[in-house]
C-alpha cells in the first residue's frame, strides 16, 4: 500500500506544481494569458495528463514485479532468497545442484537410496548359479555297477541392505533365495523360498569405548572357520541368532564374545526318555574368541587367537549306553596362528607362511565323559619372483581323534561344531575335521592376470576305524577288523576374475577308493565330482 500512496502524490505534486509554474509565469508578468494563448495551456495540460498515464502503467509494471518476488520468497526453502531476481536464480541453482547431488550418488558413503530415519541407505546384491555333476558319489557306494550319476543346478540370489540410521548405529538386512533349478515342478510353481539370511543392528563405540554390539541374525566366521564358519559353498548357508560383542581396547587386540540360539526347544525328553513338554531343552552356543597380532610394524606378520566355545544342547544326545537321550556340554578350547613373514620382519624367511591351530575338548556328551583333540599344520613357499605366474607350493596335515570303544562310555571324536569344511579337506566333502588323518599337498598357480589355478592332492585315513568316516554328506560306518586307509582324492580348480563384479569358476575331483571303503561298501570303482559356477555382484 505504501507503494501506491507514494505513486498517488508523485502524480498530483506533478500536476500542482506544473500549475502553479504557469500561474506564477502569468503573474509575473502582470497579465493574464499575456503571450500564451488557452489552447497552449490546454496542449500543456493535456502533455501533463499523459505523463500521469504514463507513469501510472510503469509503476503498476513495477508493483507486478515486486508480487512475483514477494510470491516466490514465500515458497522458498528454509534460509529464504533474497528479493533480487539474480540473487534468487543464483542461490535456486545452488540447493537444487546440492540436492541432486545428494540424491544421485553424492553423498560421501555412496548412498542412492534415502529412508525416513537414515542418513544413508545403500543396496546391493549377489546372484550365483552353479551346475553340479558326479558320479558314484551320491549313494556313496561308489560302484559303477550302480549307475548312480547326478546333475543338478543351484541357484542363490542376494539383496543386502545397509543402512546408517544414526551416529554410532547401524543396520543391515539380506534377504535370500535358494533353490534347485526345476525344483518348482512347474513354469508356475512357487516354492516361497525368500528368507531372512541376515537381519541384525549395531550399536558402535558403547558407552564411549571401542566396543560395537549386533543384535539379530548374522553369518558369522571366526579364524580359518574350523569351528565356527558361514558355510558360503552350500547354496544356504549359515546364520547365527543372537547377540556379537566386538571390542578392540588396543590396537594390536581384539575380542568377540557372541551368545547364538541354535534351536529352541519348548519340549523333549527327560532323561528317562519320557516326555518332557515345557522343559528348556534349547541348544545355545557360547564362546569368546580374541586376536593378538604383536609386531606393530606389520600386523600381519605375527597372528594369535585364542579361543574358548561352549555347546550346551539341552535337548540331549543318545549315550554310548544307548539309555535315552542326556544333556550335551561340550567346551572347546584353541589356539590359532599365522606367521607371514616379509621383508621387514623375518626377512630370511620372506616367502613362507605357517598357519596352525590344536583345539581340545571336555564335557559331558549325553551320558558319556567327553575328551577329544584336533589339530591343524599347514605351509607354504611362494619364490621370490618378478613373473606373474610364480607358482606357490603348499603341504598340509590335519588329525582329529576318534572313538575306539563305541561302547565305553567314554566319547572321543572331536565334535566338529559349525565349520566350513568344504576345500579344506577336500572338494568333494567326504571328511569332517573327526576321527580323521589327512595328509595334502598342493600348488597355486596364476597364469594370467585375473586367473587362478589350483592343484591338491591328499590322502585319507581314519584315527580309529570303529569309529567309521563322518563328513558333510553323512557317515559310513567302520568295525574293528577294517582298515584306517579311506582313500585319495586328486582336486582341480580353475577361477577367473572377468571383472570386479564377475567370477567364473570351475572344478573336478577324482576319489581313489581306499581299503576301508572297500570294505565298508559295495563299491570299488571311485567317484568322480566336478562343477561351473558363475557369481554376479551388483
Amino acid at each position: 500500500m505504501r507503494v501506491c500512496d507514494r505513486e498517488k502524490c508523485v502524480g498530483l505534486a506533478l500536476i500542482a506544481g506544473l500549475i502553479m509554474c504557469i500561474g506564477g509565469v502569468s503573474f509575473a508578468d502582470g497579465t493574464d494569458q499575456e503571450g500564451t494563448s488557452n489552447e497552449q495551456l490546454l496542449r500543456q495540460l493535456r502533455q501533463v495528463l499523459a505523463n500521469q498515464d504514463q507513469m501510472s502503467e510503469e509503476m503498476q509494471q513495477l508493483r507486478d514485479k515486486v508480487k512475483k518476488l514477494e510470491a516466490e520468497k514465500s515458497t522458498t526453502p528454509r534460509g529464504g532468497w533474497s528479493l533480487t531476481r539474480g540473487q534468487a536464480q543464483s542461490q535456486f541453482a545452488t540447493r537444487a545442484e546440492a540436492w541432486l547431488a545428494e540424491f544421485d550418488n553424492g553423498d560421501s558413503n555412496g548412498s542412492n537410496v534415502r529412508a525416513p530415519r537414515s542418513t544413508s541407505l545403500d543396496l546391493s546384491g549377489s546372484t550365483r548359479a552353479r551346475w553340479e555333476a558326479s558320479n558314484n558319489l551320491a549313494m556313496k557306494d561308489f560302484d559303477d555297477r550302480r549307475h548312480d550319476g547326478q546333475e543338478f543346478t543351484l541357484l542363490r540370489t542376494r539383496l543386502n541392505v545397509d543402512a546408517n540410521i544414526e551416529e554410532n548405529l547401524s543396520a543391515h538386512v539380506q534377504i535370500q533365495d535358494s533353490r534347485e533349478f526345476g525344483e518348482a515342478g512347474s513354469t508356475t510353481g512357487n516354492l516361497a523360498r525368500l528368507d531372512l539370511k541376515q537381519g541384525f543392528v549395531t550399536f558402535s563405540n558403547v558407552a564411549g569405548q571401542p566396543v560395537d554390539v549386533s543384535i539379530g541374525r548374522m553369518a558369522v566366521g571366526l579364524g580359518k572357520e574350523r569351528l565356527i564358519g558361514r558355510l558360503e559353498w552350500a547354496n544356504y548357508g549359515r546364520s547365527y541368532d543372537g547377540v556379537l560383542v566386538n571390542a578392540d581396547p588396543t590396537s594390536c587386540f581384539n575380542i568377540k564374545g557372541f551368545a547364538f540360539k541354535i534351536d529352541e526347544n519348548f519340549g523333549g525328553s527327560n532323561t528317562d526318555g519320557s516326555a518332557a513338554h515345557g522343559v528348556d531343552n534349547d541348544n545355545n552356543l557360547v564362546g569368546l574368541y580374541g586376536q593378538v597380532r604383536p609386531v606393530e610394524d606389520d600386523r600381519n606378520a605375527v597372528i594369535l587367537e585364542p579361543y574358548v566355545i561352549h555347546l550346551r544342547n539341552r535337548d540331549g544326545v543318545i549315550s554310548e549306553a544307548g539309555s535315552g537321550r542326556d544333556p550335551q556340554e561340550i567346551t572347546t578350547y584353541g589356539l590359532r596362528g599365522e606367521l607371514n613373514p616379509s621383508e621387514d620382519t623375518f626377512s630370511c624367511f620372506e616367502g613362507f607362511t605357517l598357519d596352525w591351530e590344536v583345539a581340545i575338548q571336555s564335557g559331558d556328551n549325553g551320558n558319556d565323559d567327553h575328551r577329544a583333540h584336533a589339530h591343524h599344520l599347514g605351509a607354504s613357499f611362494q619364490p621370490d619372483g618378478e613373473l606373474p605366474g610364480t607358482p606357490k607350493f603348499r603341504v598340509e596335515y590335519n588329525f582329529a581323534s576318534g572313538d575306539n570303544d563305541p561302547t565305553d562310555s567314554d566319547s572321543e571324536n572331536f565334535n566338529n561344531l559349525f565349520p566350513t569344511n568344504h576345500n579344506k579337506y577336500g572338494a568333494m566333502d567326504l571328511v569332517n575335521w573327526s576321527n580323521m588323518h589327512q595328509y595334502q599337498v598342493g600348488v597355486d598357480l596364476h597364469p594370467a592376470a585375473g586367473w587362478l589355478a589350483t592343484i591338491d592332492f591328499m590322502c585319507f585315513m581314519l584315527d580309529k576305524d570303529r569309529a567309521g568316516l563322518m563328513g558333510p554328506r553323512g557317515s559310513i560306518g567302520g568295525g574293528s577288523d577294517f582298515s584306517d586307509d579311506v582313500g585319495k582324492e586328486l582336486d582341480f580348480k580353475l577361477r577367473w576374475k572377468a571383472t570386479d563384479a564377475v567370477v567364473f569358476e570351475s572344478g573336478y575331483s577324482h576319489l581313489f577308493t581306499g581299503q576301508f571303503l572297500k570294505q565298508a561298501t559295495s563299491g570299488r570303482s571311485g567317484a568322480d565330482w566336478g562343477y561351473v559356477q558363475m557369481y554376479v555382484e551388483f
